[in-house]
């Protein structure tokens, strides 16, 4: 039996991909199984591109607050970008130096 999604299951799904629910809890919401719902997602071109039109406008808003954010010049926020979007990296002082390889050279002693 295959299970056809309502247009109000449709908006649910955008809705709550939009709030960053994860596939589990919109088919608990949708009264369905997440394996049915993965499903429907990819045989019902509608279903998917609501969910996928949830999920961006999400980042969407969470990435327009981040910014915000960077231009107030709030360090966290700043980091925090620069460390996902620019692989920055942060290392304690021990850390990088048991990752150098130590070198010594000899020189010749003069005569």
């Amino acid at each position: 039996m295959t299970i056809i999604l309502t247009d109000e299951q449709i908006t649910l799904i955008e809705k709550a991909a939009g709030l960053g629910l994860n596939l589990d809890d919109i088919s608990y919401l949708i009264g369905t199984s997440p394996r049915t719902l993965d499903r429907r997602l990819a045989d019902n071109e509608k279903a998917r591109e609501a969910y996928n039109a949830g999920r961006a406008k999400a980042k969407l808003k969470v990435s327009e607050k981040l910014f915000d954010l960077i231009e107030k010049g709030e360090p966290a926020a700043i980091f925090f970008y620069l460390k996902c979007q620019a692989g920055w990296r942060e290392k304690d002082k021990a850390e990088e130096n048991n990752n150098k390889a130590e070198i010594k050279i000899y020189l010749p002693e003069k005569e």
